[in-house]
């Protein structure tokens, strides 16, 4: 809405005498220099109005795209990698938990036509979602899937196959956070059946493509659209019809005979994509997982229209009677799935109940970004542990199904991941940002039981890994990477920032941790001389000398 105000006079007036004073110039210390604006001096006085009136009108305008989308424009947007995610966060959501975009509430289909949009009848744009959200996946998923697998190709490559918890179009989901680490590639959309036909396809086509680095895992999740969301009105007994007990207390006495039958045929659909997965691909891992504990909104609080809604309708009013029906399901389903795993090798079973935190919550159904990246945390220990020879067996799934300890491997994980992700915002970031990740990295290096877990920062060779390589063998004071990280001095395309961090680390470790002989000698000599390169010998902890040539000849 707007507003413009109309003047009129019966006598003639001079309009210039409404202008207003002009703006202060702004503060300098050189008042005579103007930036290029010349300000006009003019007088206009106060001016004189007789007999001059206002009327001030309203305006109203509505605009004739708001809400309404055309196919052509969407797939416009959609197919732009920079445009994408903001216009599935605008125009698009997960149909509950089953990973399928649909529509926001309130958004229209509309036909673009010369004299504007025309809506278009409900239920007409059906047949275009899977054009639209295809466009989204190719745009946004595979691109930078690819990206980062051209970037970082020595990272396992992981295939996750599942809902909407892979799949989310506007919260950074698990495949999101765990592909700071890995190569993940998040699969089409599935409902009951985890793996299908075009799935395994575009697996054989990641493995031709990336020799030699073939998939690693596969990463299986699912069940909780068909449970929860889609039939989960249908599982519940009314209030009425129950026995009267304490709040909390029985909750399968409200669930019917339907919950269970359903629990089995998603469980069907595991074992038949554990089948698969064994007879086609038994060189690939298997990860699967449950779900934590779904938090129902309380009654009459917004927000609750998978869970809360539900069981309102049903007369299941008491938060205790709500939280636990949630619970048995849940712990239902986690058993099941645990069980369902254990007949194949290559399958491992991940338990991600009490990972959530009750802040961590987006909605009833997804978690926010920090809460996908407490369960991205607990599927990495799992990976590494798995990557590092772990076994299959009986007593590391028990073990993985208790809740996780954090370990210093976990937190080094975590503190090496948010430079990766700062460098992958701004590289290289400012100067600020760069110590206090430093200050992280420095605050964990003593606790390192060994260094193995530079081996793959050495392999990786980016600007996030050799630096985070660097500030750990300076704070470790070790000199066994010595050699590697002198190597990696002098390669392209390392930014300014890592080059100065790398020869700071490396003359740090040398100057305090090395003994006074030919070799500490040569590498000051090679130190000094790729310093000078840069114009930073300044930064070295040594006084000036000479040449590697006449160290050489001395």
């Amino acid at each position: 809405q707007a507003w413009f105000k109309v003047l009129y006079s019966e006598q003639p007036f001079d309009p210039d005498a409404l202008a207003l004073e002009a703006l202060p110039p702004p503060s300098s210390e050189m008042p005579s220099k103007t930036r290029g604006f010349e300000l006009n001096d003019k007088d206009y006085g106060p001016g004189r109005f007789r007999g001059c009136s206002a009327q001030l009108i309203p305006l109203a305008f509505k605009n004739p795209r708001y809400n309404q989308a055309g196919e052509e424009r969407l797939l416009r947007l959609l197919g732009s990698a920079r445009l994408a995610p903001f216009a599935a966060a605008q125009y698009l959501a997960p149909d509950g938990l089953s990973g399928r975009l649909i529509l926001r509430p309130g958004i229209q289909m509309a036909e673009e036509t010369p004299g504007g949009p025309i809506p278009l009848p409900e239920g007409s744009h059906e047949n275009i979602l899977p054009k639209i959200a295809g466009a989204y996946h190719k745009s946004v998923r595979l691109a930078d899937f690819e990206r980062r697998a051209e970037r970082y190709p020595s990272r396992p490559l992981v295939v996750a196959v599942g809902d909407a918890w892979f799949r989310h179009p506007s919260i950074q989901d698990i495949a999101g956070h765990l592909s700071r680490r890995f190569n993940v590639y998040a699969a089409g959309e599935t409902r009951r059946v985890l793996v299908t036909k075009e799935i395994l396809r575009e697996a054989e086509s990641l493995e031709q493509r990336r020799a030699p680095r073939r998939v690693a895992f596969f990463l299986l999740s699912g069940g909780g659209h068909e449970l929860l969301v889609e039939n989960f009105r249908g599982f519940l007994n009314a209030y009425e019809g129950v026995e009267a007990l304490p709040a909390g207390e029985r909750p399968e006495r409200f669930l019917l005979p339907s919950f269970s039958e359903e629990l089995e045929a998603v469980m069907n659909g595991y074992e038949q994509a554990f089948s698969q997965l064994q007879s086609q691909y038994p060189h690939i891992r298997v990860l699967v997982h449950g779900y934590d504990y779904f938090l129902p909104q309380k009654e009459g609080e917004a927000g609750g229209t998978w869970l809360g809604q539900p069981l309102t309708e049903k007369g299941i009013l008491q938060p205790e009677d709500r939280a636990a029906i949630l619970k048995f399901m849940i712990d239902q389903f986690n058993a099941r799935l645990a069980n369902a795993a254990q007949g194949y090798p290559q399958v491992t079973y991940v338990d991600l109940r009490g990972t959530i935190r009750a802040g961590q919550w987006a909605n009833e159904l997804y978690p926010g970004s920090a809460g996908f990246r407490s369960i991205a945390g607990r599927l990495e220990q799992v990976i590494d542990r798995v990557l590092r020879g772990g076994s299959y067996d009986e007593p590391l799934r028990q073990q993985e199904t208790q809740a996780a300890v954090p370990g210093i491997e976990e937190h080094l994980a975590k503190a090496i991941d948010n430079v990766r992700a700062a460098f992958e915002t701004e590289e290289p970031p400012p100067g600020q940002q760069l110590e206090t990740l430093a200050d992280s990295l420095k605050e964990l290096a003593p606790e390192m039981e060994d260094l193995h877990i530079l081996e793959p920062l050495f392999e990786d060779g980016g600007d996030a890994a050799l630096f985070s390589a660097a500030i750990l063998l300076e704070a470790r004071k070790d000199t066994s990477y010595l050699e590697r990280l002198i190597a990696n001095i002098d390669k392209e395309p390392l930014t300014d920032e890592v080059h100065l961090r790398l020869l700071q680390a490396v003359g740090n470790i040398i100057s305090e941790h090395t003994p006074e002989d030919e070799q500490r000698q040569d590498l000051i000599a090679r130190l000094r001389e790729a310093a000078q390169q840069r114009g930073a010998e300044g930064t070295l902890p040594f006084p000036p000398g000479t040449s590697l040539d006449m160290i050489r000849q001395i």
